[in-house]
């Protein structure tokens, strides 16, 4: 077996854990940071298995997590143009990067082989999730766009065989019992 893959493999064990935990913290910053390491060990995962653009999304997701946190703790709404300028800029990267790197295909054949073979549309519904996430404030919110985010990558990686997929799984599963507990404590109050 090849080290790269092993190690990828590795940083896919580390995300099960940082799934499992971090939908079960009470506070959205502390959502957010579990969610900085969770996207980091995620992005160098699929980096890692040669998922280029899936690897960066993730990366790019520990900005966004960054800024959400500054905005949650000056206790301030985080400002829907900047949620829309990250969307827009994961869109573009997850959209446009695939016409760039199979350059020479025709234009059909680059949707195809994209959004189908490589399955191109998961990334981007859990984009969209993850985005809105980070614009509601209510942390029952913020888990249920998680549990959108964690089942669109549980599906990406069970297609590209990734030990992400173990972490997904408990990520959703995980929000899953959070979503719960946390309603009925609402309730309750």
């Amino acid at each position: 077996m090849e080290p790269t893959y092993i190690i990828a493999q590795i940083f896919g064990v580390c995300s099960m854990i940082s799934c499992f935990l971090v939908p079960m913290f009470k506070k959205k910053w502390q959502i957010m940071t579990g969610a900085i390491f969770n996207n980091l060990f995620i992005g160098l995962n699929y980096l890692l298995l040669g998922q280029t653009f899936s690897g960066l999304i993730s990366l790019f997701g520990i900005v966004q997590c960054l800024l959400v946190i500054f905005h949650v703790v000056r206790e301030k709404p985080v400002p829907i143009a900047e949620t829309f300028v990250f969307a827009a800029i994961a869109m573009v990267t997850t959209c446009f990067g695939p016409f760039v790197a199979l350059s020479g295909m025709p234009f059909v054949q680059i949707l195809i082989t994209y959004f189908i073979k490589q399955y191109g549309i998961l990334p981007i519904i859990a984009i969209v999730s993850y985005n809105i996430s980070a614009l509601v404030r209510r942390e029952q919110l913020v888990r249920l766009f998680l549990l959108i985010n964690a089942g669109a990558w549980v599906l990406y990686d069970a297609l590209i065989m990734s030990t992400a997929f173990f972490g997904h799984v408990i990520g959703f599963v995980s929000t899953a019992i959070a979503l719960w507990v946390y309603r009925e404590k609402s309730k309750a109050e």
